[in-house]
């Protein structure tokens, strides 16, 4: 699931994983990535990762990246025209 949210008047992507547990690997590469080349130019901007723990539902894992705004019509037309 992915939410919006304003950090310090900026919007922010939140993406939210559940079952973290069971893919933990797959989301050290996912953090290992982001933090890495979170400032490159062709990737959205890395914000921080947050655990966010509920007694009554399962870890949530929230990472903060930057929205991507893109409007790709084209590439969507070529998908479809076969």
């Amino acid at each position: 699931m992915i939410l919006f949210w304003l950090m310090a008047g900026k919007a922010v992507a939140v993406k939210i994983l559940e079952s973290v547990h069971e893919c933990i690997e797959e989301i050290e590469e996912e953090y290992v990535i982001l933090r890495d080349y979170g400032r490159h130019p062709n990737l959205p901007s890395f914000y921080g990762i947050f655990m966010y723990k509920c007694p009554c539902l399962a870890d949530q894992l929230w990472i903060a990246m930057e929205v991507c705004y893109v409007y790709l019509p084209h590439v969507t037309v070529s998908l479809i025209v076969v």
